[in-house]
């Protein structure tokens, strides 16, 4: 599959760089990325997109790597952002899929846009801070309580802590990726994480992603904790979410909360697997349910 990037103008100036892979004319998905990452995709994702007839359209959200900053944007203003990005590439309907911190922002485009979102796929996602009756941060890993604690005191303490995890991160090389992002995790998350392949790509969307520095980070954290915009429980069109029981960095609390209010949806929780093992070793499924419900598949 063929891969391009563009930059797409929106009105007031901002610019979201974005990728593009498949035919033109072809069903595609919209893939949100996680945080802090980029609008890379996995090669092996985009394979078996190619395979099933797929194409995908993706970006850095403002703040990463070539978008233009968005300071106070909330989960909501994904939808615009998703609107201008797929008229400028001649999309029409669509699905998406979300990953961690993209998982937010593909429930509010399937939420927001009925008539252009066909369905929507999100892996290892977070609630709202605000979610009723869901204790938001038990469970929840103690370097992400202590990230989002202090995203609830505001911008300052954020930037600075956010800034110096950034130039840790530009240190670390794909020997390290293991040993650095692997530590307390799941034997299943540290067995993907010692893949070469897996390693390599999370080392380039994260140093894509944070090219510019931590502003895109520092943006997703604040939209995270504050009111999203968003009406989940009035969401109309198919959703599907995948959690691994063994995660650590946002216990499956948040899926099951996120199934209960989205009518209809459908929860598949993995036993056995950790938040990178769910991500990575079940793509195939989450890209054969979005083809399932996408036309004219090969």
């Amino acid at each position: 599959m063929d891969v391009a990037d563009r930059d797409v103008q929106l009105p007031g100036g901002r610019v979201l760089r974005a990728l593009e892979a498949g035919a033109a004319g072809a069903p595609a998905v919209i893939y949100f990325h996680s945080t802090p990452q980029s609008r890379l995709v996995h090669r092996p994702w985009l394979d078996a997109l190619a395979a099933a007839g797929i194409g995908v359209l993706s970006w850095d959200r403002p703040g990463y790597g070539g978008s233009t900053p968005q300071p106070g944007r909330q989960v909501a203003d994904v939808a615009a952002d998703a609107v201008a990005v797929a008229d400028a590439a001649g999309l029409g309907q669509f699905a998406v899929w979300g990953v961690g911190g993209g998982g937010p922002h593909a429930l509010a485009c399937a939420a927001m846009l009925p008539d252009r979102v066909l369905a929507a796929a999100v892996v290892e996602p977070v609630a709202p801070v605000d979610a009723a009756g869901l204790d938001w941060s038990a469970g929840m890993a103690a370097g992400n309580v202590e990230e989002f604690t202090l995203a609830l005191a505001g911008r300052g303490k954020l930037a600075s802590a956010l800034a110096q995890a950034t130039g840790q991160l530009a240190a670390v090389n794909a020997e390290q990726v293991a040993d650095v992002f692997g530590a307390g995790l799941p034997a299943r998350d540290r067995e993907v994480l010692s893949s070469p392949q897996v390693a390599a790509f999370l080392l380039a969307c994260l140093r894509e992603g944070l090219t510019a520095g931590p502003e895109g980070w520092i943006e997703d954290d604040l939209a995270f904790v504050a009111p999203w915009g968003v009406d989940l429980a009035g969401t109309r069109v198919p959703v599907t979410l995948w959690h691994g029981q063994q995660d650590w960095p946002t216990p499956a609390s948040h899926a099951r909360w996120l199934a209960d209010t989205i009518p209809d949806a459908e929860l598949r929780l993995v036993a056995e697997e950790g938040a990178l093992s769910v991500i990575f070793r079940h793509a195939s499924e989450v890209i054969g349910w979005l083809s399932a419900h996408l036309p004219n598949r090969r």
